[in-house]
């Protein structure tokens, strides 16, 4: 069997229900955040250039924009991440939704308590 050669940052998840250890790479994290944010509607690219039709194409890796702080000992990540926003949305109604869906997705696919989402709103944007 190969020994991996994995350079990033890698987080493990110990749980009973899993025989073996799960371990998660620190840009995963980054796409998790990444997928929440395009998700919520007003939000209309992250970094000023990272929009859905990209991320289908391109994928996630070296996501500008977006960093992840990651504390493994407390199993708690920040978030910091810069976003465009659709002229005439609401600031805060997007910034709630933005920061709690972060939250919700990170907390519910890996064992790590989400303690601060940062967002800079880094621009704002017309449909077309």
């Amino acid at each position: 069997m190969a020994k991996s050669t994995e350079t990033r940052d890698v987080y493990t998840i110990e749980s009973e229900e899993v025989a073996g250890n799960v371990s998660i790479p620190s840009d995963a994290f980054e796409s998790i955040v990444c997928f929440s944010a395009l998700e919520v509607k007003g939000v209309y690219c992250i970094g000023s250039n990272i929009t859905k039709d990209k991320v289908a194409k391109l994928g996630t890796s070296g996501i500008s924009g977006i960093r992840v702080d990651i504390d493994e000992a407390e199993k708690k990540v920040k978030v910091y991440i810069a976003i465009d926003i659709l002229f005439g949305s609401t600031i805060p109604e997007i910034t709630k939704a933005v920061s709690e869906k972060i939250k919700n997705s990170i907390e519910n696919m890996t064992d790590f308590t989400v303690d601060t989402v940062n967002i800079k709103i880094a621009d704002i944007r017309s449909e077309a």
